[in-house]
């Protein structure tokens, strides 16, 4: 394999590791907040993972006055995406050194 065949290669799985990791972000804290059976209770969408959902209904925990429990799950996908991308960072710095 060449090298541009590895990079692209590369590239798919970090998506498909970065997407996943998110996704189970939000369950795992739905599931700590006893919302979901399970965090690994994901909708995929297919293959190629574009229509991924945690299966987490904001409204309802916002009508049921679980406002800060919604907030939390939903900012949960973020905070991993950004710890990802300190690592990420991180890692390429030594690299490149």
């Amino acid at each position: 394999m060449n090298a541009i065949s590895i990079n692209i290669i590369a590239i798919i799985l970090a998506y498909y590791a970065s997407l996943l990791l998110h996704e189970w972000g939000h369950g795992t804290l739905a599931w700590l907040n006893g919302i979901k059976s399970s965090p690994f209770d994901v909708e995929y969408g297919g293959w190629l993972l574009m229509n991924a959902d945690e299966n987490v209904d904001y409204n309802s925990l916002i009508a049921s006055g679980l406002g800060l429990a919604a907030a939390l799950i939903g900012v949960a996908g973020f905070t991993v995406s950004f710890i990802i991308l300190i690592i990420s960072l991180a890692v390429s710095k030594v690299c490149i050194k």
